[in-house]
């Protein structure tokens, strides 16, 4: 019975949040949808671009009869992948609110982020471990020579960095977040990791071709190889590591880093009739929807919903802000009674 009543009410209040549209806060800022639509498109341009030079490597590959250009292809399928999460993480995020998750699925596209940036340094440490046995031993993991064949080397190098300086430049266009105040230019870190992977993949084809071309002008120099390696995996490891520090921050609903505490705290002193503030929060829901709460301590002499309105518009015009909660608190009368409380978006 109990099960019953319970399952009927969750329907009720499924039926009112689906029937009654809530209303939205007057003063938040919403990315357009013109701009989410677009990061999709470009993301679904990029996936089949990286398709096409694929389906080339391959058949090249076969037709050369060259295992580094076919490993090369294999390469690619990697970059593929993480295209398509990161598609799957614009995707999902896009879905609306419901009664489970009143924030929505924002955060999918951090988790996209996350495994964008780890399969990258997964591919990375296993070109380490091949490098830094190239170097001691003089062969690969496999048990071949080191002998490499610049000539298809750098043609490989070549095409692979050419295909990622396009993939970067289809992926480049939509990762920024239009907005104005505090937050102005807060990135989409979804398609940033995205972006990031790609210029990683041409890192490091980059540094192949400067080995290539070491080894066809001195070919005692086996070993260009693996050093460029070495360092191409130090300078990719070293420009994404960014996106994985951001992402934990967000988990962690730590305060973004273009945001400060203090100036927090020092506007909603700046603001008429508060007398004081406690319980301030501010977190990022994702990358470039940042939410607030507080409350404000307020004279007796304060209009509360006037305060409240103003408060809220300047601080969300100010900080970009997606959601914004504050309580206001009126300090005791003169009979000690303590006067109400009132919240407000």
């Amino acid at each position: 019975m109990f099960d019953m009543k319970k399952k009927a009410k969750t329907r009720e209040y499924t039926k009112i949040v689906s029937d009654v549209e809530e209303p939205p806060c007057r003063f938040v800022c919403q990315p357009p949808k013109s701009e989410l639509r677009d990061g999709r498109k470009r993301l679904i341009v990029a996936i089949l671009f990286c398709v096409f030079f694929i389906i080339c490597e391959i058949t090249g590959g076969f037709i050369a009869n060259s295992l580094a250009v076919l490993n090369d292809a294999l390469h690619q399928i990697f970059d593929l992948n993480s295209l398509l999460m990161s598609l799957a993480a614009a995707w999902i995020s896009s879905w609306k609110p419901n009664d489970r998750k009143t924030y929505g699925y924002f955060r999918a596209e951090i988790l996209g982020a996350c495994s964008v940036i780890l399969t990258l340094w997964l591919l990375t440490g296993v070109l380490v471990y091949e490098a830094i046995l190239r170097i001691a031993t003089g062969s690969v993991a496999h048990g071949h020579s080191d002998h490499v064949n610049a000539d298809i080397m750098m043609i490989t190098a070549g095409l692979t960095c050419g295909a990622c300086i396009i993939l970067a430049f289809m992926l480049s266009g939509m990762g920024h977040n239009h907005s104005h105040g505090h937050n102005h230019g807060e990135e989409n870190i979804n398609v940033k990791a995205a972006f990031l992977h790609t210029i990683g993949d041409a890192i490091y084809s980059f540094t192949v071709l400067v080995a290539g071309a070491i080894i066809k002008f001195k070919p005692e120099w086996q070993k260009a190889d693996a050093v460029c390696s070495l360092i191409g995996a130090v300078i990719v490891v070293a420009s994404t590591f960014s996106v994985v520090r951001d992402s934990i921050n967000i988990l962690f609903e730590g305060i973004p880093r273009s945001v400060r505490i203090a100036d927090i705290n020092r506007d909603l002193s700046s603001i008429d009739h508060v007398q004081g503030y406690h319980n301030v929060h501010f977190w990022a829901i994702t990358a470039g929807r940042n939410a607030l709460s507080a409350h404000l301590v307020v004279d007796s002499l304060a209009d509360v919903n006037s305060t409240l309105r103003n408060a809220s518009k300047m601080l969300s015009s100010k900080y970009s802000l997606y959601h914004c909660t504050l309580q206001i608190e009126q300090q005791e009368n003169k009979t000690g009674i303590p006067a109400e409380s009132k919240g407000d978006c």
